[in-house]
Order: structure tokens, then sequence, then C-alpha cells
């Protein structure tokens, strides 16, 4: 069995998968995170089910190619288990640790930080940038909206949360399961 979807339900379920091709240099792994790069994600987070965003999300494809063509991300995912978890697959692949800032991550309306970090279903864009070119994304004029909401770490930091006070706390990268 390989693939995501694979998944357990007391109902029907019916995956559809499709294939696709990219040039190489367009690839975006999970794996190229690296110390000292910036967190970003595009879209504000949370609540998904609960306000039907879920069933009409627009996919992140223009933000996408933007970045791969102006900036080149280290490391991307799509957030579908939630940016607790989906973060965690980065670090894992990248074998990294990471430091979120509470008060960076954009919740949507009525989600609260618990909601941001562990809903699933927003599928936003979730990308790591070399801090030069966060920097010059940060500058740049474009009709997107890109959030920073942390760094890069070395591993054993594991994933921690710095919260309004200032002071830090693990959070473990679990969000959506499959089982």
């Amino acid at each position: 069995i390989v693939g995501g979807d694979t998944v357990k339900s007391n109902k029907l379920v019916i995956n559809i998968a499709l294939l696709g091709k990219v040039e190489k240099n367009r690839l975006i792994t999970r794996s190229g995170a690296r110390p000292g790069d910036v967190i970003f994600v595009t879209g504000r987070l949370g609540r998904s089910l609960q306000s039907g965003r879920h069933l009409s999300f627009t996919p992140r494809l223009a933000e996408s190619r933007y970045l791969v063509s102006k900036v080149k991300p280290t490391a991307m995912i799509d957030i579908s288990d939630g940016l607790a978890a989906d973060l965690g697959h980065i670090l894992e692949e990248s074998k990294v640790g990471a430091e979120l800032c509470a008060n960076s991550i954009p919740g949507a309306p009525g989600a609260s930080l618990n909601n941001a970090l562990y809903d699933g279903e927003d599928f936003e864009l979730l990308f790591t940038l070399s801090p030069r070119d966060a920097l010059r994304l940060k500058v740049m004029r474009h009709k997107f909206h890109f959030y920073e909401i942390g760094r890069i770490c070395p591993r054993k930091a594991g994933l921690i949360m710095v919260g309004a006070d200032g002071k830090t706390k693990r959070i473990i990268p679990e969000g959506f399961s499959h089982f």
C-alpha cells in the first residue's frame, strides 16, 4: 500500500488520485529546510470544516508557481492535516526543528491558536525560505499574502512555540489522524 489517502472510515470513502510531472528545477520537496530558514504560510488557518472552506478552497497553484520562479522555497507542503502535523512532516524529512511565534500564526475568523495548529483541510501552503530569499519576498510587490510564522532550528530543538509572553513550550507535531 502506497499513498497518503489510505484511511479508516465507517462510511464509504472514494478517493481520486491524479498523477503528473514536474520539471526537476521546479520541484520542491519536504526535505530541504535548513536551520535559519524562515517559515511562511499562504493564508489563514483553522476552522475550515466548520466554515465549509474545505469544500470551496482555491488550490494555491499561482502562489507556488510564483514562489518557485521568484525565490525558490527550500521545502514546501500543503496544509491538509493541520499546521503542526504538516510542519512535522517537513521537520522529519529535513531532520530539523522549528520555532513558531504564536502571535504570527494567522487564524481564520473565529479560529483559536489551537484550531490554527491542529485543524486540517486548510489547503494553504507551508514553506520555508533561506533568510536572504525571505527578505527578498518581503520587499517584492506581489498580489499574494505570505505570513511569516517562525524559523527552522537545529533538530534537537524539536517543535516549539513562543507565546505572547515570550515563554517557549514544546508542541506536538500532530493533527488529523487517518487511522
